[in-house]
Protein backbone atom coordinates (compact mmCIF):
# COMPACT_ATOMS: atom_id res chain seq x y z
CA UNK A 1 0.00 0.00 0.00
CA UNK A 2 1.39 3.84 -0.80
CA UNK A 3 1.17 6.16 1.95
CA UNK A 4 1.86 9.66 0.88
CA UNK A 5 2.95 12.44 2.64
CA UNK A 6 0.98 16.09 2.63
CA UNK A 7 3.78 17.63 0.50
CA UNK A 8 3.35 14.73 -2.63
CA UNK A 9 -0.67 15.61 -2.90
CA UNK A 10 -1.67 19.26 -4.29
CA UNK A 11 -5.20 19.90 -3.89
CA UNK A 12 -6.77 22.92 -5.69
CA UNK A 13 -10.39 24.64 -5.17
CA UNK A 14 -12.17 25.71 -8.14
CA UNK A 15 -10.18 29.11 -8.69
CA UNK A 16 -6.94 26.62 -9.34
CA UNK A 17 -7.79 23.88 -11.45
CA UNK A 18 -5.56 23.10 -14.73
CA UNK A 19 -7.77 25.19 -17.24
CA UNK A 20 -7.48 28.37 -15.45
CA UNK A 21 -3.65 28.25 -14.50
CA UNK A 22 -2.22 28.76 -17.63
CA UNK A 23 -1.34 25.98 -20.21
CA UNK A 24 -1.91 22.03 -20.02
CA UNK A 25 1.61 22.04 -20.65
CA UNK A 26 2.81 24.41 -17.80
CA UNK A 27 0.23 22.14 -15.18
CA UNK A 28 1.77 18.96 -16.57
CA UNK A 29 5.86 20.09 -16.00
CA UNK A 30 5.02 21.17 -12.78
CA UNK A 31 3.20 18.50 -10.99
CA UNK A 32 3.66 15.28 -13.17
CA UNK A 33 6.81 15.38 -14.45
CA UNK A 34 9.59 13.50 -13.76
CA UNK A 35 10.71 16.24 -11.81
CA UNK A 36 7.58 17.14 -9.73
CA UNK A 37 7.44 15.91 -5.75
CA UNK A 38 4.23 15.81 -6.32
CA UNK A 39 2.19 12.69 -7.33
CA UNK A 40 -1.05 13.64 -6.94
CA UNK A 41 -3.29 16.32 -7.67
CA UNK A 42 -7.33 16.97 -6.51
CA UNK A 43 -9.24 19.50 -8.60
CA UNK A 44 -12.70 20.24 -7.50
CA UNK A 45 -15.59 21.64 -8.57
CA UNK A 46 -13.88 23.89 -11.64
CA UNK A 47 -14.40 20.91 -14.20
CA UNK A 48 -17.81 21.11 -14.85
CA UNK A 49 -17.39 24.53 -16.54
CA UNK A 50 -19.29 26.29 -13.39
CA UNK A 51 -22.23 24.20 -15.13
CA UNK A 52 -22.43 21.70 -12.90
CA UNK A 53 -19.69 21.32 -9.97
CA UNK A 54 -17.64 18.57 -10.83
CA UNK A 55 -13.83 16.91 -9.25
CA UNK A 56 -11.28 14.80 -10.01
CA UNK A 57 -8.02 13.16 -8.86
CA UNK A 58 -5.36 13.39 -11.58
CA UNK A 59 -2.52 11.82 -11.10
CA UNK A 60 0.83 9.12 -12.29
CA UNK A 61 0.02 5.46 -13.39
CA UNK A 62 1.70 3.87 -10.57
CA UNK A 63 -1.34 4.84 -8.22
CA UNK A 64 -4.10 3.68 -10.70
CA UNK A 65 -5.04 0.65 -8.07
CA UNK A 66 -8.21 0.89 -6.91
CA UNK A 67 -9.88 0.19 -10.11
CA UNK A 68 -12.21 -2.88 -8.50
CA UNK A 69 -13.30 -0.52 -5.55
CA UNK A 70 -15.12 3.20 -4.52
CA UNK A 71 -13.36 5.86 -3.01
CA UNK A 72 -15.17 8.89 -1.95
CA UNK A 73 -18.27 9.59 -2.40
CA UNK A 74 -18.25 13.31 -3.01
CA UNK A 75 -18.73 16.29 -5.72
CA UNK A 76 -21.99 13.90 -7.55
CA UNK A 77 -19.64 10.85 -7.58
CA UNK A 78 -20.74 8.92 -10.90
CA UNK A 79 -23.21 11.56 -12.41
CA UNK A 80 -23.69 10.45 -15.72
CA UNK A 81 -24.85 14.11 -16.44
CA UNK A 82 -21.83 15.17 -15.10
CA UNK A 83 -19.42 13.64 -16.93
CA UNK A 84 -20.80 14.91 -19.69
CA UNK A 85 -20.54 18.00 -18.71
CA UNK A 86 -17.01 17.39 -18.23
CA UNK A 87 -16.21 15.74 -21.71
CA UNK A 88 -17.95 18.91 -23.18
CA UNK A 89 -16.04 21.77 -21.32
CA UNK A 90 -12.87 19.69 -22.09
CA UNK A 91 -13.44 19.56 -25.37
CA UNK A 92 -14.36 23.39 -25.79
CA UNK A 93 -11.59 24.22 -24.61
CA UNK A 94 -9.19 22.40 -27.18
CA UNK A 95 -11.59 22.86 -30.23
CA UNK A 96 -11.39 26.70 -28.92
CA UNK A 97 -7.75 27.58 -28.12
CA UNK A 98 -8.88 28.34 -24.98
CA UNK A 99 -5.61 27.52 -23.46
CA UNK A 100 -3.71 30.17 -25.65
CA UNK A 101 -6.57 32.77 -24.81
CA UNK A 102 -5.96 32.45 -21.53
CA UNK A 103 -1.91 33.11 -21.85
CA UNK A 104 -3.06 36.38 -23.60
CA UNK A 105 -5.17 37.30 -20.45
CA UNK A 106 -2.28 36.93 -18.26
CA UNK A 107 -0.20 38.87 -20.34
CA UNK A 108 -2.95 41.56 -19.98
CA UNK A 109 -3.06 40.88 -16.64
CA UNK A 110 0.73 41.20 -15.89
CA UNK A 111 0.84 44.73 -17.38
CA UNK A 112 -1.93 45.89 -15.69
CA UNK A 113 -0.63 44.59 -12.32
CA UNK A 114 2.27 45.99 -12.71
CA UNK A 115 1.58 49.37 -13.45
CA UNK A 116 -1.03 49.24 -10.42
CA UNK A 117 1.49 47.91 -7.99
CA UNK A 118 3.89 51.28 -8.92
CA UNK A 119 1.12 53.44 -8.29
CA UNK A 120 -0.24 52.21 -5.34
CA UNK A 121 1.76 51.92 -2.19
CA UNK A 122 -1.37 49.82 -0.79
CA UNK A 123 -0.50 46.58 -3.07
CA UNK A 124 1.91 44.48 -0.71
CA UNK A 125 2.64 41.74 -3.59
CA UNK A 126 0.66 40.55 -6.71
CA UNK A 127 0.69 36.75 -7.75
CA UNK A 128 -0.55 35.36 -11.40
CA UNK A 129 -0.48 32.50 -13.24
CA UNK A 130 -2.70 32.15 -16.45
CA UNK A 131 -5.89 33.86 -15.19
CA UNK A 132 -5.95 33.39 -11.85
CA UNK A 133 -4.69 36.88 -9.82
CA UNK A 134 -4.03 37.74 -6.33
CA UNK A 135 -3.44 41.51 -5.20
CA UNK A 136 -2.04 41.29 -1.73
CA UNK A 137 -3.47 44.88 0.10
CA UNK A 138 -1.52 46.29 2.89
CA UNK A 139 -1.01 48.82 5.06
CA UNK A 140 2.70 49.00 4.87
CA UNK A 141 4.91 47.61 2.67
CA UNK A 142 7.88 46.66 4.78
CA UNK A 143 5.43 45.35 7.96
CA UNK A 144 3.12 43.70 5.38
CA UNK A 145 -0.06 44.67 7.91
CA UNK A 146 -2.83 43.65 6.29
CA UNK A 147 -5.46 46.38 4.64
CA UNK A 148 -8.51 44.26 6.09
CA UNK A 149 -10.82 47.03 6.09
CA UNK A 150 -9.65 48.68 3.15
CA UNK A 151 -9.98 45.54 0.89
CA UNK A 152 -13.60 45.01 2.27
CA UNK A 153 -14.11 48.55 0.98
CA UNK A 154 -12.57 47.69 -1.85
CA UNK A 155 -14.79 44.89 -2.44
CA UNK A 156 -17.88 46.44 -2.26
CA UNK A 157 -16.87 49.42 -4.41
CA UNK A 158 -16.51 47.31 -7.09
CA UNK A 159 -19.66 45.03 -6.64
CA UNK A 160 -21.16 48.33 -7.16
CA UNK A 161 -20.06 48.80 -10.13
CA UNK A 162 -20.67 45.02 -11.16
CA UNK A 163 -17.00 43.24 -10.68
CA UNK A 164 -17.22 40.60 -8.57
CA UNK A 165 -14.53 39.04 -6.79
CA UNK A 166 -13.16 36.91 -3.17
CA UNK A 167 -10.91 38.21 -0.77
CA UNK A 168 -9.08 35.32 0.59
CA UNK A 169 -6.75 35.78 3.95
CA UNK A 170 -8.58 38.88 4.84
CA UNK A 171 -6.41 40.93 2.46
CA UNK A 172 -5.93 39.43 -0.85
CA UNK A 173 -8.55 40.09 -3.64
CA UNK A 174 -8.64 37.03 -5.64
CA UNK A 175 -9.78 37.25 -9.32
CA UNK A 176 -10.69 34.30 -11.44
CA UNK A 177 -12.36 35.83 -14.55
CA UNK A 178 -14.74 33.71 -16.92
CA UNK A 179 -11.73 31.96 -19.24
CA UNK A 180 -13.92 33.38 -22.11
CA UNK A 181 -13.39 36.88 -20.96
CA UNK A 182 -12.78 38.59 -24.29
CA UNK A 183 -9.29 41.23 -23.40
CA UNK A 184 -12.17 44.39 -23.57
CA UNK A 185 -13.73 42.95 -20.62
CA UNK A 186 -10.93 42.16 -18.67
CA UNK A 187 -8.98 45.35 -19.08
CA UNK A 188 -12.87 47.24 -18.12
CA UNK A 189 -12.50 45.01 -15.24
CA UNK A 190 -9.09 46.13 -14.02
CA UNK A 191 -10.47 50.13 -14.52
CA UNK A 192 -12.97 49.28 -11.91
CA UNK A 193 -10.71 47.85 -9.78
CA UNK A 194 -8.48 50.48 -10.10
CA UNK A 195 -11.26 53.04 -9.73
CA UNK A 196 -12.04 51.42 -6.25
CA UNK A 197 -8.43 51.67 -5.03
CA UNK A 198 -7.88 55.02 -6.28
CA UNK A 199 -11.05 56.26 -3.77
CA UNK A 200 -10.15 54.08 -0.46
CA UNK A 201 -6.50 54.60 -0.58
CA UNK A 202 -6.49 58.10 -2.36
CA UNK A 203 -10.05 59.55 -0.87
CA UNK A 204 -10.15 57.90 2.31
CA UNK A 205 -13.74 56.36 1.21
Amino acid sequence: MHTLSEDKIKANQVEGDINLTATRKQWQDKFLSEKSKKLLDEDSKGLGGSLYPLSAVIGKEEFNICQDISLGHYTHEKSPLGCAIGNAVIEYIENNNILSHVKELETILYTRTKEMKAKFECIGDVRLIGALLGIELVKNRQTKEKAIIEAEKVLYLCLEQGLSFKISQGCVLTLAPPLIISPEELNLAMDKLEYALTQVFRHNI
